[in-house]
């Protein structure tokens, strides 16, 4: 289920909260990941007042009718942009356990028919940019052509935080490893921002860390960090096209080191953007594609706890008042 139509469920269901305390949200390229501290949760507030009668009788009549609009899209960009207006629209409102009772067979459509168009969508890979020189097709061979050595593929991630030492999982996601590979070595075009021209150099180098949670990821690769101006947008940019998400069941968010590709909502979203976890993030399995671990810890835990500000969406700060850039190098075992 997208990440919207879940906290519209979530806004319909509970009370409004765009942000599970628990479980923080997906890393996203475009808006980035959640946010998790050590904190105590604080004691839970005193219980809402019922919602008025006028507040409820407009709950009751808008369910159907936003089930029956998601139900009636062609695609997620669609059910997203529904789930949307409704967040507006009832931000604030807490429905009654009764209220969601009345509702719930709808509930449940509209959940049933976003889940079947999100299948259908993501069994399709992306359609390529239409000015991608790849046409969205970018190889392993094409991403390590002229790389010395025969072993495994390693990406270093040298930080202004120490070094980090990233394997490679191009047995399992080769088609993320081609990409990461590619723009990590200045051999897979992408779309320059200040120009608009596609260009080819070393997309990392230079750019920044620019979402950092303790105790979840640090996230990175969006080429607008190279201009670190704590511009509203950071974390919004990508290399102009976007790539086919690599799923594989065998490979969980057990640890911290574990290196994924970050993505909007939208299946196939992601681009150049990627996150390190901080620690284990299982309600991450199956979501974003896992494609490297990195070490040591000590280096993630000093990037991830570098002091952020000013508060996110969520309420929490998130982008570091200082810039901790990269350069990443490609190498072989």
């Amino acid at each position: 289920m997208t990440t919207r139509l879940a906290l519209t469920l979530l806004l319909l269901s509970t009370a409004c909260e765009t942000r599970p305390a628990a479980k923080p949200a997906a890393p996203a390229a475009g808006r980035a990941a959640a946010t998790t501290d050590s904190k105590p949760v604080p004691p839970p507030a005193a219980a809402p007042a019922a919602p008025s009668a006028e507040a409820t009788a407009q709950f009751l009549a808008a369910i159907p009718a936003f089930a029956d609009r998601v139900c009636a899209c062609a695609d997620m960009p669609c059910v997203m942009g529904e789930s949307s207006k409704m967040q507006e629209k009832f931000k604030g409102f807490r429905p009654t356990p009764e209220l969601r009772d009345q509702v719930r067979a709808d509930l449940e459509r509209l959940s049933r028919c976003a889940q079947e168009l999100q299948t259908k969508s993501a069994s399709a890979p992306p359609a390529p940019t239409a000015d991608d020189p790849e046409k969205g097709e970018f190889t392993l061979e094409e991403a390590t052509a002229g790389l010395a050595g025969k072993g495994k593929l390693v990406a270093t991630i040298a930080t202004t935080k120490g070094d980090l030492r990233c394997e490679l999982l191009d047995d399992v996601a080769p088609r993320t490893v081609a990409n990461f590979v590619g723009l990590a070595r200045g051999v897979r075009p992408f779309k320059d921002l200040a120009t608009g021209e596609w260009v080819k150099r070393p997309l990392y180098d230079g750019t920044a860390f620019h979402r950092v949670v303790s105790g979840f990821m640090i996230q990175g690769g969006d080429p607008k960090s190279a201009k670190y101006d704590g511009a509203p947008d950071l974390g919004t940019g990508g290399p102009g096209y976007s790539i086919q998400d690599e799923f594989q069941p065998k490979l969980r968010f057990d640890g911290p080191g574990l290196l994924a590709m970050a993505h909007s909502s939208a299946p196939h979203s992601g681009g150049s953007q990627f996150f390190i976890t901080d620690a284990a993030a299982a309600f991450l399995n199956g979501q974003y594609a896992l494609f490297g671990r990195c070490a040591p810890h000590d280096v993630i835990k000093a990037i991830a706890t570098t002091p952020a500000g000013p508060p996110d969406e969520g309420g929490k700060p998130s982008r570091p008042l200082e810039a901790v850039t990269m350069k990443v190098t490609i190498s072989r075992k």
